[in-house]
């Protein structure tokens, strides 16, 4: 049964307000067209507009930095790779994707970007977290440090047998 004219409408005006932009045109497009449901607002129901739009910001990045740029079959040496994963996760950080105010706000923004950067390449993922974390946790560190320069006392407690 083809589509209704109120269905194309529907589908249309969920498109206009909705940040995921139009699948490409190919051969899955004749069977797109008889779906029964816009896969557009299954993806609003299932995710909130806040975190689609985070995923959105991310991959728009990725597709308009030239660093991030692959080729298909590309094969690199370990060497290169690791430099390579080394300066995308430098520039992630330069992006500033989430800022500690948006942790609070939304706390599955970090389970998003992971699982974005994941999609890309794994290892890059891995190495963006350890980092933040070992900074994150250095920056909590040194605000509740109470070591004293100069003190007898140890640091470890003594242990009495």
């Amino acid at each position: 049964m083809p589509p209704s004219a109120s269905d194309a409408a529907r589908k249309e005006s969920a498109g206009a307000s909705s940040p995921l932009p139009d699948l490409p045109g190919g051969p899955l497009r004749p069977y797109r067209r008889r779906a029964s449901f816009d896969w557009k607002q299954m993806a609003a129901f299932i995710e909130d507009g806040d975190l689609i739009q985070f995923k959105s910001r991310i991959f728009t990045a990725f597709e308009h930095d030239p660093l991030f740029a692959r080729l298909p079959g590309e094969e690199l040496s370990l060497e290169r790779y690791r430099e390579l994963t080394f300066l995308r996760c430098k520039r992630l950080f330069e992006y500033d994707f989430l800022r500690l105010e948006d942790i609070l706000e939304k706390p599955l923004k970090i389970m998003v970007l992971i699982t974005c950067l994941g999609m890309y390449d794994w290892s890059l993922g891995a190495k963006y977290l350890l980092n933040s974390q070992v900074r994150t946790t250095q920056i909590k560190n040194h605000n509740t440090c109470s070591c004293r320069v100069g003190s007898s006392s140890s640091v470890l407690p003594s242990s009495s047998s």
